[in-house]
Order: C-alpha cells, then structure tokens, then sequence
C-alpha cells in the first residue's frame, strides 16, 4: 500500500480523547478504562462494612481476590 501524508504548516494539530463522547480527556475517563471488563465481587463491599482490625479485614478482601 503506498500512502501519501500531506503536512500543512497552517493548520494546528488536534487530540481527540477516544473514551469521551466530548473528545476530552478526564481522570475519571482514565480511571474507568482501568476497570474495563473487571468484574466485582457482591461480597467485598461487605468484608469492610462490619468492625473488625484493618489488617483482618485486608487480608479477607486478599483472599477473595486470590479465590476468583
């Protein structure tokens, strides 16, 4: 295939931020990319609700990481 690319001096370039509509980019757009096609489980919301030490309640939230 023989492209040719044509380059003008007068015009400025653009970026267009795929992953808004806008054509912007933001963090949150970012930040949400990172989870694309991640999964979340409906029982880890509930290991940091109850009391407990925090080192328990991570080492809980690891497991189930390690388990799924």
């Amino acid at each position: 295939m023989d492209q040719q690319l044509t380059l003008e001096d007068s015009q400025e370039d653009q970026i267009w931020w795929k992953l808004t509509t806008s054509g912007t980019y933001s963090a949150k757009s970012a930040y949400e990319i990172q989870f694309e096609g991640t999964q979340k489980l409906p029982i880890a919301a509930d290991i940091w609700k109850p009391w407990g030490p925090t080192k328990c309640k991570f080492f809980t939230w690891l497991l189930l990481q390690a388990t799924y």
